[in-house]
């Protein structure tokens, strides 16, 4: 049996939510499609804060606002920083373009005379 790929849903589990009740069903069409063996595990915002475990991909869920701006925060720049696989829906999208706006800002504050980029070669 193949090793299990293991996605992070981060947010804030709410099952009123039509988006987290669809979002399990839809990543186990997509693994069976795929034949692929696809773990997921919930992480809340505030669990978020003590840090992101370690993942195959994060997926920032729809939901927000969220409990713990700061533990979101963190995730999505841990994952960038570990380059693990992102992506954010709805508030999750957003979120992330805060925290990357945050981090090339802070890049350009500690070098003022050199461009930044935000893309790769």
């Amino acid at each position: 049996m193949a090793t299990p790929l293991i996605l992070i849903l981060l947010g804030d589990h709410d099952p009123s939510i039509v988006a987290h009740q669809a979002i399990p069903q839809a990543l186990a069409l997509t693994a069976q499609a795929l034949e692929l063996t696809v773990e997921f595990r919930w992480l809340d915002s505030t669990s978020a804060e003590q840090g992101l475990p370690r993942c195959d991909g994060l997926w920032c869920i729809p939901g927000s606002p969220y409990l713990s701006r700061r533990g979101v925060l963190g995730a999505i720049r841990a994952a960038r920083e570990r380059q693990v696989p992102f992506l954010g829906t709805c508030g999750g999208l957003q979120y992330a373009l805060l925290e990357h706006a945050a981090a090339i800002w802070s890049m350009a504050r500690k070098s003022p005379r050199r461009s930044v980029s935000c893309w790769r070669p």
